[in-house]
C-alpha cells in the first residue's frame, strides 16, 4: 500500500484499485483509521476508527482536511480517475 503522506508520526496510505469514495488509511503507533477525503463541497470526515485514540483520529481528519486537494490528486492518479 503506497504511503502518500507522513506528518507527526501519522502515515497516510492508499491502496491501488481501492473502492470509492476517495479515502486514506491513516496509521499511528500501530493503530489505524480511515478518513474520507471529501471534495465537491464535502469536508473530510472519519469513516472508520478501528483502534486509534479519538484525539488522534480527530487530528488525522484535520490533517487530511488540510491536504485534501493534494490527496485527491494522488487518489485520481493512483486510480486513473479523470480530473474534474
Amino acid at each position: 500500500m503506497p504511503q502518500v503522506m507522513r506528518v507527526d508520526g501519522f502515515t497516510f496510505h492508499m491502496y491501488p484499485k481501492d473502492h470509492p469514495p476517495p479515502h486514506v488509511h491513516v496509521c499511528r503507533s500501530g493503530t489505524w483509521c480511515v478518513v474520507l477525503l471529501g471534495g465537491g463541497g464535502e469536508p473530510a470526515s472519519l469513516r472508520e476508527n478501528v483502534d486509534m485514540k479519538p484525539i488522534d483520529a480527530r487530528r488525522a481528519v484535520w490533517m487530511v482536511a488540510g491536504a485534501s486537494e493534494l490527496l485527491l490528486v494522488r487518489w485520481r492518479k493512483l486510480h486513473a480517475w479523470p480530473d474534474p
